[in-house]
């Protein structure tokens, strides 16, 4: 057989077999863009599941990727942010928190607070519990004893935008906002669409006094990871 017979034997394939063939790279190509979703799309993802309360504790990979997206694209911070420059961006309604980890953003413009507001109505049933509050390099805890408003001092702002997490722990606390009965809110409130209360900075004082006076309900401990 020579080259002559070939060529006379060579029929070009068929329009369907090259749709198949088509088809099928395209869905190659489909599954292989898939399996690197572009990191953007995972942080609209995991950001509807904290706010929904799907999610309520961000893993050390999502919150590695969360971390990395706001550090390359320092406007997700306030795209992510219901307003301001600080706020809660897991499960919450007017501060009052759905989950017992709570995942505040804060970005460098965040100057003006100073704290966070803890306004405790827990059931005394889960009482005592332990606030712990951490963010890039440093730790906050407050042993909370009693119903009442305490704070927590925030250290100044980092150079991008930082993920903070506060744990709240105590006896047979679960993920309901009626079992915690928490609400968080920042202090001052010039950095937040809210904040605290002209009745809260009263209710603040009344504790602050009472707890010098009885030797304290709360107990700041400050701790470098």
């Amino acid at each position: 057989m020579n080259a002559r017979t070939l060529r006379g034997n060579w029929t070009p394939p068929s329009v369907g077999f090259c749709l198949i063939v088509l088809t099928y790279s395209l869905t190659l190509a489909f599954f292989a863009w898939g399996l690197t979703t572009p990191a953007l799309d995972r942080v609209w993802q995991l950001h509807h599941q904290l706010k929904t309360g799907t999610a309520y504790a961000l893993t050390g990979g999502d919150r590695e990727l969360l971390s990395s997206a706001l550090e390359r694209h320092p406007a997700l911070a306030e795209a992510l942010l219901p307003a301001g420059q600080i706020g809660i961006i897991s499960a919450q309604r007017d501060g009052w928190v759905d989950t017992p980890e709570v995942t505040i953003l804060r970005t460098p413009r965040a100057t003006l607070t100073q704290r966070i507001l803890l306004e405790v109505q827990t059931p005394p049933q889960h009482l005592p519990l332990r606030a712990t509050l951490a963010g890039p390099g440093w730790q906050r805890a407050l042993d909370v004893q009693a119903r009442g408003t305490m704070a927590l001092e925030l250290p100044a702002p980092g150079a991008a935008p930082e993920l903070l997490s506060l744990k709240l722990e105590g006896a047979g606390l679960r993920a309901d906002s009626s079992s915690i009965a928490v609400r968080v809110t920042f202090d001052p409130p010039g950095d937040t669409a809210g904040g605290a209360s002209d009745e809260d900075e009263e209710e603040l004082e009344e504790n602050a006094a009472d707890d010098s006076a009885r030797g304290g309900s709360g107990q700041n401990v400050e701790r470098p990871e």
